[in-house]
């Protein structure tokens, strides 16, 4: 990505850093950096989500609680996989985190409810050191699985996010990789609210990684969905792709235009 230098001194604390760097060091007043980064095992000709459950994310019309179970008995607080994890989402559209303790393949009902799960990481575990088994948030009414963490990876791999309210979202960039011996067809995807999901990116990408950069053009509101998808066009079977995007949020308040 190219050099975003701050060049406003009104709301800069410290050193003058490049954009990026500035925002994540929190020297710019009310300004935070996101991070999102996913796989998808195998996507087929049918567009999917870039995530670790494969498939496309249902999404919730509402905060939910989230049944939180493992596929391995062994994930629990006296086991030898994952006996801990942090869950962290939109909660009244806020972030919000929690610690839940595991046990194996009971479910686990979180405290908090969600609308959508940001990331889930593993906090600790057994001899093993990782998750043993596929560790998976569903919502308790809806039945719909809202993430998951692929066994020994101890963090879900989910390129999909909801700006919280409060917030807009600056996507500054992307990165999304195909497999051996196929064509895969990347977009990036936005919902914003009450409309449906529209493409702000599409590329072809023959057995390569690719990355983009955006001007501070591709800026979205709170409670827009910014996810990355990925469908095979050429060859047989599937492919595993993985794809990341970087955003930064901003006051609601400021006039992005």
């Amino acid at each position: 990505m190219t050099d975003r230098y701050v060049t406003s001194t009104e709301d800069v604390m410290g050193p003058r850093y490049p954009f990026d760097l500035a925002t994540t060091l929190n020297q710019i007043r009310d300004h935070s950096c996101e991070f999102k980064f996913g796989v998808n095992e195998a996507v087929s000709a049918t567009e999917e989500d870039v995530w670790g459950e494969g498939g496309t994310l249902s999404l919730l019309s509402s905060d939910e609680q989230m049944n939180i179970a493992s596929s391995s008995a062994n994930d629990t607080v006296a086991g030898t996989g994952a006996r801990t994890i942090v869950v962290t989402g939109i909660s009244a559209g806020a972030i919000t985190s929690e610690t839940v303790i595991l046990n194996g393949t009971s479910n686990v009902l979180t405290t908090n409810s969600y609308e959508m799960i940001h990331r889930m990481k593993v906090l600790t575990a057994g001899s093993g050191g990782a998750n043993a088994g596929k560790i998976s948030a569903t919502a308790a009414t809806a039945g719909t699985v809202q993430g998951c963490i692929i066994a020994g990876e101890n963090q879900s791999l989910q390129c999909i996010y909801k700006v919280p309210d409060g917030k807009s979202a600056i996507v500054l960039g992307l990165d999304a990789t195909s497999g051996k011996n196929d064509d895969v067809r990347f977009r990036l995807r936005v919902k914003e609210p009450d409309e449906v999901f529209t493409t702000k990116w599409r590329e072809n990408i023959y057995q390569a990684a690719h990355t983009q950069s955006f001007n501070a053009n591709h800026v979205y509101p709170a409670g827009s969905v910014i996810k990355l998808t990925a469908q095979l066009i050429s060859g047989a079977g599937t492919n595993e792709v993985g794809g990341s995007f970087a955003l930064v949020l901003v006051p609601s308040s400021y006039d992005l235009g």
